[in-house]
């Protein structure tokens, strides 16, 4: 990371060292797609001690540093996420034509949107609005 780019073996490393922080707690993290993860936390284990122990373990390994990869490749070019998000939307036939990025802005503010968030459709824009990956038709 001292040339200011994060690499895929780099993140994989900081995530891995994550892991291993939450498991000196006995709570199990499966690592999923894009930087969310699966826990099973120990029985007992409190919202907010498993949140603490979270906070801690990212400090200590990852911080930022996945969350930044991530975004980093999902929207290389830094285009205007609002704009990005509503145009995969609408390929994906999930936002109505003429649904514009500035309604999806106002509705992002408000999380009050006029689609079903739920929606497979709408995770996989979230997770890849340029369908870099190809999976989104």
């Amino acid at each position: 990371m001292s040339d200011e780019k994060i690499t895929d073996q780099e993140n994989h490393e900081v995530r891995t060292e994550f892991v291993s922080c939450m498991a000196a707690f006995d709570i199990q993290i499966e690592l999923q797609e894009s930087d969310s993860i699966k826990s099973t936390s120990p029985a007992g284990m409190t919202d907010a001690k498993y949140d603490e122990l979270s906070k801690n373990c990212r400090a200590e390994t990852s911080g930022q540093i996945s969350s930044l990869y991530f975004q980093i490749n999902r929207n290389p070019e830094n285009k205007d996420e609002f704009a990005i998000m509503v145009e995969c939307l609408s390929r994906s036939g999930l936002a109505e034509r003429g649904y514009s990025a500035k309604d999806y802005e106002a509705a992002f503010g408000e999380q009050n949107f006029p689609f079903d968030v739920g929606d497979p459709r709408f995770r996989a824009c979230s997770l890849d609005p340029l369908n870099r990956e190809g999976t989104i038709p």
